[in-house]
């Protein structure tokens, strides 16, 4: 945990994957889309660690790349991760 960071610290991430999970549950979606909105709810505000909070999904975006850059991961679920992420900035408007 960051100390500049009163929010956005690990419980925050913890809670927002629980609550993820428990939304992917309840609308039954498929394993692809719940690893997809899990993965994404890990790595939604590790951009905050770094640089301007503005572009903070943008940072996020590339730590999880580089998170999965040495494993053999599926680009297209990358994609769908990352658009995921993006979709929280403001104004936020989902895809």
């Amino acid at each position: 945990d960051c100390p500049y960071l009163l929010y956005h610290n690990l419980l925050h991430t913890r809670r927002v994957v629980a609550h993820s999970e428990e939304i992917g549950s309840y609308y039954k979606i498929d394993s692809r889309s719940h690893q997809v909105l899990v993965t994404a709810a890990w790595f939604h505000d590790t951009g905050q660690l770094t640089g301007d909070v503005a572009v903070h999904e943008e940072r996020s975006v590339k730590f999880m790349e580089d998170f999965f850059a040495d494993q053999p991961f599926d680009p297209g679920l990358k994609a769908d991760i990352a658009k995921c992420i993006m979709a929280t900035k403001m104004p936020v408007v989902p895809h």
